[in-house]
């Protein structure tokens, strides 16, 4: 059916799956099913690609430019190139083995979630309106994220990350960066209130987390730094 817009056949026990003359195709639903593959590359009016929870080794989405949602997670991906996909606001693809994701600045960017992949970098300058981040237990040493400003929630706990820098992400409201090596941590973004959640226990390296209200974190988060940790508005 080549005026097919919508196909959802997820949680069936499909083991392949043809849509390559679906060429009208908008949506395409196919999760928890037993694909390996799933060729993609000509449905070039793609928005919304939903495939996790199957065996899935490789995704090629660079005919897919007007992508907006991606959920790939829960497959057996290595990488991942979204750079040809520049309307993507929303990806998930975390809980693969993915060691790399291949991206270029993206300003329509506002969610991503690789939590546990074994991804070392990501560059978060290349998504400037960034607002949710989950990069929980990963392999994560660096995210580049000090110039974002746009985050709500920040999550990036169980990676080897020695500094995370919140200071102009001015209406974060989550905070999770606990578990990693972190020596320096601030959250200094002139709007602490607006903090609702906040862990970064299991850093034995951090004694001081700057912030800019001293009195409203001791206040309100006295247990989410590790004992002998502080905050201040100077470390």
């Amino acid at each position: 059916n080549t005026l097919l817009t919508t196909l959802d056949c997820g949680e069936n026990p499909l083991g392949s799956l043809d849509v390559t003359a679906n060429t009208a195709l908008t949506s395409l639903i196919c999760n928890f099913n037993n694909l390996t593959s799933l060729d993609v590359s000509q449905n070039v009016n793609l928005l919304q690609l939903v495939c996790p929870w199957n065996q899935i080794t490789t995704l090629d989405l660079s005919q897919n430019i007007q992508l907006t949602a991606v959920q790939c997670g829960a497959n057996q991906l290595t990488s991942l190139d979204i750079s040809a996909n520049a309307n993507l606001n929303y990806l998930q693809c975390g809980q693969t083995p993915m060691t790399q994701l291949t991206a270029t600045a993206n300003p329509n960017m506002g969610t991503l979630d690789c939590s546990a992949t074994l991804s070392t970098t990501l560059d978060l300058s290349l998504w400037p309106n960034l607002q949710n981040f989950y990069a929980n237990y990963c392999q994560l040493t660096s995210l580049n994220e000090s110039t974002n400003t746009a985050f709500n929630d920040f999550f990036a706990a169980g990676n080897y990350l020695t500094t995370i820098s919140l200071i102009n992400a001015t209406n974060v409201h989550r905070v999770g960066v606990g578990n990693n090596q972190l020596t320096s941590l601030s959250v200094k973004n002139g709007n602490n209130s607006a903090i609702s959640e906040f862990n970064a226990v299991n850093n034995p390296s951090l004694t001081c987390v700057e912030v800019s209200d001293v009195s409203y974190m001791s206040t309100h988060y006295p247990s989410s730094i590790d004992a002998g940790a502080n905050y201040s508005t100077n470390c």
